[in-house]
């Protein structure tokens, strides 16, 4: 669980970082530097930003599919031990 708090938590850095520095890239061209590399690198985070959105939306939903196959596990298994301990009891 904390490798996932982990993981969760650097993408959630990397997504505010790109969104300060498309704010900061933005001011800039509304001050006038338009030149086209401006333009260029705003295209770029915007992308980058994007898959960083993706990639977080994926890993949540595969961590959310983990958690739930854990818990199915966690109720056959525990199914298993009450039906043991219950077949203990019959033979005594």
């Amino acid at each position: 669980m904390k490798i996932e708090e982990m993981t969760l938590g650097a993408l959630i850095f990397q997504m505010e970082t790109a969104e300060r520095a498309i704010t900061t890239l933005l001011q800039q061209i509304d001050d006038g530097d338009v030149s086209p590399r401006m333009f260029e690198v705003l295209g770029s985070l915007q992308k980058s930003m994007l898959d960083i959105i993706k990639s977080q939306t994926m890993y949540i939903l595969a961590t959310e599919e983990g958690i739930k196959k854990l818990s199915r596990d966690y109720d056959v298994y525990s199914q298993r031990k009450v039906n043991k301990e219950d077949q203990y009891r019959d033979w005594e």
